[in-house]
C-alpha cells in the first residue's frame, strides 16, 4: 500500500474534523476529534458513545469517498466537515438500531449537495457553509422516522443548574462544544484549544461568539435549560468565527468590523428565534441554520459593496473608517 497515499487520507480526515470551525489544520481536527470522544464518554457532560463513533465514520467514508473520486478539495478536508457533523447528529437524534445505511446514505449526500450548494449561494461570495449537513441531517430525521426508528433519550436529565458564575462558565464552554451537537464542558474547552493552536483570532471570536449568544438568550427570555445546555450559543459562535476572522474583508476598518461582528452574532439569535418557531413544529432541529443565514446575510452585504458603495449606509461608514 502506498504510505503517501495513507497519510494524505489520515491528515486529509483529520483536516475535515478542523474544518466545522474553519480551519484547515490537522492538529486542530486531532484536538476536535478528541473533544467528541471526552463528549461521547460522558465527562464535562452527558455522553453517548456511539457519537464519536458515527462522527469517526462518517469522516472517513466520506474523505475516502472523495479520495476515490479524486475531488481535489479533499487533502483540505472540505469532503469531510459537513460529514463529521451528520455523523454526530445521527447517533445524537437517533439509537444504535438505526440502520447503518441510513446515516451512511446521508454522509455521502453531503458531498454532492455541498457542490450543489456551492453553486445556488455563490451570490453571497462565500461558501455554502454547513448548509449540506442541515439539508442531510433532515433528510436523515425523515427517513429514520418513516423507518419507525425509536429516537435517542438520555438515561438521565439533569436539572436546571443554578444560573451562577460557575454554570454560566460551563454553558458558555458548552455552547461551543454544541458545534459538534456535543454536551460537554470539557470538549468545549479542548475545541478552543483546537482553535488557539490555528488561529488565536478564531479562538478569541468563538469564545465571544458563545458568551454573545448566551446574552442574547437571556435577554430575549429563552428556555433557560436551553441556554446552560449551550444551545443557543453554538450557531453564535460559529459566526464569530466566520464573520470576524474567515471571511473578514481584506479592507475594512477595525473598530468599524468588530461592530458588524456583534451585529453579526445579534442576528443569529433572532434568525434561531425564527427558525425555532418554525422548524421545531414540524419536528425537525435548527441545527445550524441560523449561522447559514447571518453569514450570508452579512457577507454578502458586505461583498456587495465594491460595487454598490452608496446602497448601503454601512458601505459609507466603512470607506469614511478606511480614510481616516
Amino acid at each position: 500500500m502506498n504510505t503517501g497515499i495513507v497519510s494524505r487520507y489520515i491528515f486529509a480526515c483529520l483536516r475535515g474534523a478542523g474544518q466545522v470551525m474553519f480551519q484547515g489544520s490537522s492538529l486542530t481536527g486531532a484536538l476536535f476529534l478528541a473533544g467528541i470522544l471526552v463528549g461521547s464518554l460522558g465527562l464535562g457532560g452527558a455522553g453517548h458513545m456511539a457519537v464519536f463513533i458515527g462522527a469517526l465514520i462518517a469522516l472517513m467514508a466520506a474523505t475516502g469517498y472523495g479520495f476515490l473520486t479524486r475531488k481535489s478539495a479533499c487533502d483540505d478536508g472540505l469532503c469531510g466537515f459537513n460529514a463529521v457533523l451528520t455523523g454526530c447528529a445521527a447517533y445524537t437524534f437517533f439509537t444504535v438500531t438505526l440502520p447503518v445505511w441510513i446515516p451512511v446514505c446521508a454522509v455521502l449526500l453531503t458531498i454532492p449537495l455541498k457542490t450543489i450548494f456551492d453553486r445556488i449561494f455563490s451570490f453571497t461570495g462565500i461558501s455554502s457553509l454547513t448548509f449540506a449537513f442541515i439539508i442531510a441531517t433532515w433528510l436523515l430525521i425523515y427517513v429514520a422516522e418513516w423507518m419507525d426508528t425509536p429516537a435517542y433519550v438520555p438515561e438521565s436529565i439533569a436539572e436546571i443548574p443554578e444560573v451562577n458564575a460557575s454554570t454560566l462558565a460551563v454553558a458558555w464552554l458548552k455552547g461551543i462544544s454544541e458545534v459538534f451537537l456535543i454536551d460537554s464542558w470539557i470538549t468545549g474547552l479542548l475545541f478552543l484549544a483546537g482553535l488557539w493552536v490555528a488561529s488565536r483570532p478564531a479562538a478569541i471570536w468563538a469564545a465571544v461568539g458563545s458568551a454573545g449568544g448566551m446574552a442574547f438568550a437571556f435577554l430575549a427570555k429563552c428556555p433557560v435549560d436551553e441556554i446552560m445546555l449551550g444551545l443557543w450559543s453554538f450557531s453564535p459562535a460559529l459566526t464569530a468565527i466566520a464573520v470576524g476572522v474567515v471571511f473578514r474583508p481584506a479592507v475594512s476598518g477595525g473598530a468599524m468590523w468588530y461592530a458588524v461582528t456583534l451585529f453579526a452574532i445579534l442576528i443569529t439569535g433572532l434568525f434561531q428565534i425564527i427558525a425555532s418557531l418554525l422548524l421545531i413544529p414540524a419536528g425537525l432541529p435548527v441545527l445550524t441554520l441560523p449561522f447559514c443565514l447571518a453569514t450570508w446575510l452579512v457577507i454578502g452585504v458586505v461583498n456587495d459593496l465594491p460595487r454598490h458603495p452608496r446602497r448601503y449606509k454601512l458601505g459609507r461608514m466603512i470607506e469614511n473608517c478606511n480614510n481616516l
